[in-house]
């Protein structure tokens, strides 16, 4: 599986029925597991009469997670996660609340039902590029100020955090494509200490 390139930005809704059956899906942008514990709590309090409440996500690079909710093992988190994989999206959530309709779907209709539900509220998602951001500290004399701050530009990184006492300190954010080329830069550089 390539690596997530893409990230919701909205929270979306679809509705799927199937033989008297109800899913109803909910695709939402998060930023940790925090993030995915209030939303599933709030989706149990709001549907507490609920069937099932299966869901599946996808954090950063590789962190992912299916829960099928009580529905025959890998009938219902798993199609949910392929969705969310076959997108390439990353720091997603997709849960489907069922309310059972009086007749059994069997496995394959469940596998069917899950990801159908899934791939409609993932269509209705605004998506945009998804991009790692990693961080390194860095400590300088304040004689090469000016060309630590250079190379922060070239790199396009953002300083997010600055201190300055004896020395200058910075806690810089770069993306993962620019991250080993302005390391290697500011190892290179005379006065300059990654931390």
């Amino acid at each position: 599986m390539s690596s997530p390139k893409f990230r919701i930005t909205q929270s979306a809704t679809a509705l799927f029925k199937d033989s008297g059956s109800k899913f109803f899906a909910f695709a939402y942008p998060v930023q940790s597991q925090t993030d995915i514990k209030q939303l599933l709590q709030t989706l149990e309090s709001s549907y507490p009469d609920a069937t099932h409440i299966c869901f599946a996500w996808s954090l950063g690079k590789t962190e992912t997670r299916a829960n099928d909710d009580g529905e025959p093992a890998h009938s219902a988190g798993s199609p949910i996660l392929r969705q969310i994989q076959s997108r390439q999206l990353t720091n997603t959530l997709v849960a489907v609340v069922r309310y059972y309709g009086g007749k059994k779907l069997g496995i394959p209709g469940l596998i069917r039902a899950y990801g159908e539900a899934a791939s409609l509220a993932l269509d209705q998602a605004t998506k945009a590029a998804f991009e790692i951001k990693l961080q390194v500290a860095v400590r300088f004399g304040y004689q090469v100020e000016g060309e630590v701050n250079k190379v922060i530009r070239q790199h396009h990184a953002n300083v997010i955090l600055r201190t300055f006492n004896e020395t200058g300190n910075l806690t810089i954010e770069v993306s993962e494509d620019e991250f080993a080329s302005m390391l290697a830069t500011l190892q290179g550089m005379y006065g300059v200490e990654i931390l």
